[in-house]
């Protein structure tokens, strides 16, 4: 349960600010898909794409009904969303992936493999401060690892993309943790300002950092 109020706005949709927020993700998702699609991409930014549009959705169900099984709608696409993320950064370089075909199919499986026993063990033991320490390292290996990358990339156009992407996931961060950790203060600030939501925020922040990250690895890669 997180800062917003629940059945506010509606009985229908238990938080209705974090619930609707999720439509930048989904329309995201569907965008890169349609775009990786129309361009001929490789179809790991396809797939790339779909989590992102699969944890929106799952995030919506999550938020929208507060339970268990929304719950592991939103959490379980995180984690498989960042396995497919890491995969795609770790075979970025087409040289590195061309001379180790082997070692690329075994990391998929070895993904698809460890995603599955995750969801398996959260829907069981619904470990939250697990779930969101594996996310925290997952998402620092992925943000260090598009960075150097794109330092050591010639291409100055990606320079954009780049800094959007980076203001998108530091801007995003804080208001995460100010939801979780100053909600009273949130309910309570002063000249009756209502409360910013600033969750919902962080779903639209971190769609749009989600759609980036593969617009700039992406043409690296290219």
């Amino acid at each position: 349960d997180w800062c917003e109020r629940n059945y506010v706005v509606t009985p229908y949709i238990a938080e209705f600010y974090n619930t609707c927020s999720n439509l930048a993700m989904v329309l995201l998702g569907l965008l890169g898909m349609y775009l990786a699609s129309r361009e001929g991409h490789e179809k790991r930014y396809i797939v790339t794409s779909f989590t992102l549009f699969a944890i929106g959705c799952g995030s919506a169900a999550f938020h929208g009904t507060l339970t268990h099984i929304g719950q592991q709608g939103d959490e379980t696409p995180m984690v498989v969303g960042s396995a497919v993320w890491l995969w795609c950064l770790a075979f970025s370089d087409p040289a590195f992936e061309a001379r180790n075909p082997a070692l690329a199919r075994r990391a998929a499986w070895a993904c698809g493999a460890l995603t599955a026993l995750f969801a398996v063990a959260h829907y069981t033991f619904a470990f939250v401060a697990v779930f969101q320490g594996l996310i925290a390292v997952m998402a620092t290996v992925m943000v260090a690892t598009l960075s150097v990358r794109w330092r050591r990339s010639p291409d100055r156009s990606l320079t954009p993309p780049y800094c959007a992407y980076m203001l998108s996931i530091l801007t995003a961060l804080p208001l995460w943790l100010l939801d979780q950790h100053a909600c009273a203060h949130l309910h309570a600030l002063r000249g009756g300002v209502p409360n910013p939501q600033f969750h919902a925020w962080w779903h639209i922040l971190m769609g749009a950092n989600c759609y980036l990250a593969p617009v700039v690895e992406g043409s690296m890669r290219l």
